[in-house]
């Protein structure tokens, strides 16, 4: 009994450390390009001024957004079909490859035309990556972890995701201290992306060592047995998804999303650099702000993930959501009518970041105890996706949108963040679990 259950924390240690591991490097790879486009722009679109050529980098990484959720719904429903761990390590061998290869790419310089077009090549195949990535790793933590502790295992996706830009901000700022501005700019962008290759024997490692979570191996076991027995056929996964249950569970995971995926980009890539032109600091000072805000949001993840079990999934969640409220409004307000210091503002930003944390910490478990096992892959990816590219990813494109109907006011950044707080509790409140709650003891 002993060895048996040795083995099993084993397993379980295995696939929580490679699972960590593996997403800290594909969304490091995914956040790298944003982080660096500034300074590798003009290599892929010369223009007569520095800001266009930032501004068609930016594109690229905006358009590649749209294929992000049909890449990763078809993707999902691989891992629900097939299994989840073949699905993750298919994806770190695209983002491994696809990020190194950005790094060895010709400049327009040396082919011309061709080189944006592979750029946008790679960017693309790394945002279909991306898009199954989330809801795979989700329903693999889950399914692997004790029963009463499946928000906690769970949130260790989301310290993932807030490591990423940890990683790529300490690569910015170990550059610009090393070799200065002007070398990043010439030929030292290159690196961050070659980094990317260190994804790929990982992925090795989780293929050779790695076990298909537990709770997914039962599932197909008791499938094969009820197919063998009936005589109707099982319902199909459109057919599924199509339930009125399960589409109601898409639109309220939708809503409870929204704050996370604003806050991402809000406050680690839009705040930064609002904070920068109002104090004005220079741009290592910038990345400074930019890393503390995901460095102090991990341990609000573990922390989210930890109440989650404790005390609901659902009072964490509405509960951080007020605190980040109070967070973002009291620090924001204090910025534009105050007079911060940059002193001031790290501790702002570690403030800020923590509370954000507690929201990405409590929502992976909510979203996978939202579907049953059969689709959860599959239905997680479906509101998670869609919300990034609808809320996330389109934030600047409707903060400039808001700049055009009210002018340059700080209060169209209150007015986005404020809509989606109200929505995420809103959607808080309907929301009722598929799978049976379990919190510790």
């Amino acid at each position: 009994m002993d060895d048996k259950c040795d083995a099993q924390r084993g397993a379980r240690r295995r696939a929580v450390v490679s699972s960590v591991t593996s997403n800290a490097l594909e969304f490091y790879d995914s956040t790298v390009y944003a982080f660096f486009a500034i300074y590798f722009a003009g290599h892929f679109f010369p223009a007569e001024d520095t800001l266009t050529s930032q501004i068609y980098a930016y594109f690229v990484f905006g358009i590649s957004y749209l294929v992000r959720p049909l890449g990763g719904i078809l993707l999902s429903i691989y891992a629900d079909k097939i299994g989840r761990k073949p699905l993750i390590v298919l994806l770190m061998l695209i983002m491994g490859f696809t990020t190194g290869a950005i790094g060895l790419l010709p400049t327009y310089a040396q082919i011309g035309i061709a080189a944006p077009l592979l750029l946008i090549a790679m960017r693309l195949l790394q945002a279909v990556a991306v898009g199954g990535l989330f809801s795979s790793t989700t329903a693999f933590l889950m399914e692997y972890a004790p029963a009463e502790r499946r928000g906690f295992y769970a949130s260790m996706q989301m310290v993932a995701q807030a490591l990423s830009p940890v990683l790529a901000n300490i690569v910015a700022l170990s550059l610009l201290y090393l070799v200065g501005r002007d070398a990043v700019i010439e030929v030292w962008w290159r690196l961050p992306f070659l980094i990317g290759f260190l994804t790929v024997p990982l992925g090795y490692y989780v293929h050779k060592y790695v076990s298909e979570s537990p709770d997914f191996k039962r599932y197909t076991q008791q499938a094969s047995k009820q197919t063998a027995q009936q005589v109707a056929p099982p319902l199909s996964m459109s057919q599924t998804l199509r339930q009125r249950t399960i589409l109601r569970q898409i639109i309220c995971c939708m809503g409870i999303i929204t704050v996370g995926t604003v806050s991402f980009f809000g406050v680690t890539i839009y705040l930064p650099g609002y904070v920068q032109t109002l104090l004005g600091l220079a741009d290592i000072q910038r990345t400074w702000l930019a890393l503390t805000a995901p460095a102090c949001a991990a341990f609000g993840v573990l922390s989210g993930g930890f109440f989650s079990d404790s005390i609901g999934r659902k009072r964490t969640l509405q509960a951080s959501v007020l605190l980040y409220a109070m967070a973002f409004f009291g620090l924001f307000f204090y910025f534009s009518f105050g007079h911060a210091s940059y002193g001031f503002a790290l501790f702002g930003f570690a403030i800020l970041g923590f509370c954000m944390g507690l929201h990405w910490g409590a929502v992976p478990i909510l979203l996978a105890e939202s579907f049953p096992i059969q689709v959860r892959a599959t239905a997680i990816s479906i509101p998670y996706n869609l919300t990034v590219v609808l809320f996330g990813a389109m934030t600047p494109t409707y903060l400039k949108l808001l700049e055009r109907m009210f002018g340059s006011t700080p209060y169209n950044v209150l007015l986005y963040i404020g809509a989606s707080i109200v929505l995420s509790l809103a959607a808080s409140v309907f929301w009722q679990p598929a799978v049976k709650e379990t919190r510790m003891a």
